[in-house]
């Protein structure tokens, strides 16, 4: 009876541990330094990030506003209504990198939802 009970309880314990993993993996927000520093390693990749939002814009329903965490700040652009001044918040979405020349490097996050 014992041993069954054992093997309960480890079996529980790994799968704690292996919910614990993928949970930090998937669904942790991506501090924005280390999307600034290597957009190209989230290319593709929908990740989540969290922050302040700074300022915000819109013209004919397309909108933009900067976020920004203890790391760093990004601008995400969007198609829903732009986020209040303060407003704290998480994005998902991808990284995009529509300009770049020589050492000049604009990177922006193009959200897909908010929550």
């Amino acid at each position: 009876m014992m041993r069954k009970l054992g093997k309960a309880v480890l079996f529980l314990l790994v799968l704690a541990v292996l919910g614990l993993g993928v949970y930090l993996y998937y669904f942790q927000p991506v501090p924005i330094e280390k999307l600034r520093e290597d957009p190209r390693a989230y290319g593709g990749k929908t990740v989540r990030i969290r922050g302040e939002v700074l300022n915000h814009a819109s013209v004919l329903g397309y909108g933009a506003f900067d976020l920004q965490d203890k790391t760093g700040q990004i601008t995400v652009v969007t198609s829903l209504p732009t986020p209040k001044v303060g407003e704290n918040l998480t994005v998902e979405g991808e990284v995009r990198q529509p300009f770049s020349m020589g050492s000049l490097n604009l990177t922006v996050f193009k959200e897909k939802v908010r929550r």
